[in-house]
């Protein structure tokens, strides 16, 4: 307020935004309504001293989605002497200030617990006293990792290709609605660096172009031990003819290092950096560099050094981390080992899931150190996901995480899609002639042959892997349509077994039983699946798939060799689901 008036106008600030949060207080819900009415007296300071300032600044409150619903927003009283009213919460807040910007923090913009519903009261009310443009919907990009909040509060995961379309859903719901006041992004540094979607063909916000690096840092940069495992550094500002991005902090425990990405401890978009995860009794040499939104590095910064104070507890690491995606999931092995030692220990550790994921993930090691983890199911085609470790425990141990291997977990992916090529199903005794290429199903049946020899069908599929360029894949799967149920009263399932054939020399349109490939000694057994019900079913094929990569021809044979007398029907080429081979 004292700015705008001792500002010339085109210097003035148009509105602010006032977000105070009286709710993490416990006395919100403890002492109700002693808080909430502070916090309105608050709100109505701000907006006397306003109008006695005669300032035309646009006053805004950020509020919680719930001050309309929870118990601890309802029935407030609050009010000058003689004149007080009973209500929401959020509609004391509407009355008082001129907007109000809800935290509307959720990824999907319908349902009952989405965007539109959980704003629809506020909007309704604004309309109710004659607001116009007062009610503007907050939604969240950060990632939410370190906070414990759950992920569905963050597009983070989603990206910005899928975020922008739910938005078009809120635009749709209330563009043409008197009270609606537009959508507000939080904030400035996430939304930069929001991707398109996590994957591969990712597109992200790019600055002008510009190859002038920014300054060195100014002032003394201070190392200054905080305990056994941690350094606090502080250092004055760079300056950039667009803009610094961040500080890169380089560390070794000799002063003249050079930095590089083997010395890299981390990095700060302000002016201090809190390096943690040390040894005891050790002494540490620092450098910092500015980097501005091109990527372009500075002049690094003096030397600076500190020693860490000493400590009982025995330091441990993560030895060793891997993150892989199977097809379905991401899949996480780490070992917790003594650092000293290298001998395995029973910790607690916890993390999240990132990019495309936000599970988290608390658990305890096996006594060997090693523990292993998935993610929630991903159908995404192609994606990228990564793994961030928050926090190792272990009694008379701390955490040296500097000293981690395979810092970064991520892996990604994208999935191929490969058609069949040609198939066909086969009978046996007096059809061992007939060809069945057109079929519109691929039929699979074992009788046992002291029942009779004349019933058997056996299913080939055909695939043609030209398109892989690597020399092998990371996963590969079939997937295939059963057209109908195969269940009764007296079969609860078909065991069908898939078997990889090495002879891959025929065709849909000649194949019968008698020139069908046969199952040599070097045929690949893969796996046998239980068919009960109509569906797609799938099975992981990677294996045989690798060791076909000579000449990327695949036939992959479906059976039953359990005899058991019923009959399972898949769709072929010439039908609605014809069979796939996915892979990446």
């Amino acid at each position: 307020m004292n700015y705008n008036i001792s500002s010339k106008e085109n210097e003035r600030f148009d509105g602010v935004n006032i977000d105070i949060e009286p709710y993490i207080a416990p006395e919100f819900k403890t002492k109700k309504p002693s808080l909430q009415r502070q916090y309105l007296d608050l709100l109505q300071t701000f907006m006397d001293r306003k109008k006695a300032a005669g300032s035309g600044i646009y006053v805004g409150a950020a509020i919680p989605r719930w001050y309309d619903s929870s118990s601890y927003a309802e029935n407030i009283t609050w009010g000058k002497s003689g004149q007080e009213t009973t209500k929401w919460l959020s509609q004391h807040v509407q009355d008082i200030v001129d907007y109000i910007s809800i935290m509307d923090y959720r990824d999907q913009a319908e349902g009952s617990a989405g965007i539109i519903a959980q704003a629809q009261g506020e909007i309704d009310y604004a309309k109710e006293i004659g607001k116009p443009n007062s009610v503007v919907l907050g939604v969240e990009t950060k990632d939410i990792a370190d906070g414990g909040d759950p992920e569905v509060i963050s597009f983070r995961e989603e990206g910005r290709s899928y975020m922008e379309q739910e938005l078009d859903k809120v635009e749709n719901a209330f563009g043409n609605d008197a009270a609606y006041g537009g959508i507000a992004l939080h904030h400035y540094d996430t939304i930069r660096y929001l991707p398109s979607e996590w994957s591969s063909d990712a597109v992200y916000w790019k600055p002008p172009a510009d190859s002038k690096p920014p300054t060195r840092i100014t002032g003394r940069l201070s190392a200054v031990p905080f305990d056994y495992q941690s350094v606090t550094l502080t250092y004055g500002r760079a300056y950039d003819n667009q803009e610094v991005e961040e500080y890169r902090i380089y560390r070794s425990t000799t002063p003249w290092f050079f930095p590089n990405e083997e010395n890299y401890a981390g990095s700060s978009r302000g002016l201090d950096f809190n390096d943690t995860g040390l040894l005891p009794d050790t002494t540490y040499f620092y450098k910092v560099a500015a980097v501005d939104v091109n990527g372009n590095t500075g002049p690094v910064s003096f030397l600076a050094r500190a020693t860490t104070k000493s400590t009982e507890l025995k330091p441990m690491i993560i030895h060793s981390a891997s993150l892989e995606f199977d097809g379905s999931k991401g899949n996480v092995q780490l070992k917790v080992v003594d650092k000293e030692t290298n001998e395995g220990l029973k910790a607690d550790v916890g993390g999240r899931f990132t990019m495309l994921s936000g599970k988290y993930v608390n658990i305890n090691t096996e006594p060997s150190g090693e523990a292993a983890f998935s993610s929630e199911s991903l159908g995404n085609k192609k994606g990228k996901l990564g793994f961030k470790v928050n926090n190792v425990n272990k009694p008379g141990y701390y955490w040296a995480s500097a000293y981690d291997e395979n810092k970064e977990l991520t892996t990604e992916w994208s999935k191929q899609t490969t058609p069949i090529a040609e198939d066909s199903y086969v009978r046996s005794g007096a059809n061992g002639d007939e060809n069945y290429g057109s079929s519109t199903l691929l039929e699979i049946k074992d009788v046992l042959d002291s029942i009779s020899s004349q019933y058997d069908r056996v299913s080939l599929l055909k695939f043609n892997l030209n398109s892989m360029t690597q020399s092998n894949v990371t996963h590969a799967s079939l997937h295939f349509y059963v057209d109908r149920s195969v269940t009764d009263s007296t079969v609860s399932k078909v065991p069908v077994t898939l078997t990889g054939l090495t002879g891959d020399q025929w065709s849909e349109e000649t194949v019968t039983w008698n020139t069908r490939p046969a199952v040599t000694e070097e045929a690949s057994p893969i796996g046998t699946m239980d068919i009960t019900s109509k569906g797609w079913y799938t099975i992981d094929i990677t294996d045989y798939v690798n060791k076909e990569m000579d000449d990327k021809i695949i036939t992959l044979q479906l059976s039953d060799t359990n005899g058991t007398d019923r009959s399972v029907k898949v769709h072929s080429k010439e039908n609605d689901n014809p069979a796939y081979v996915e892979w990446y």
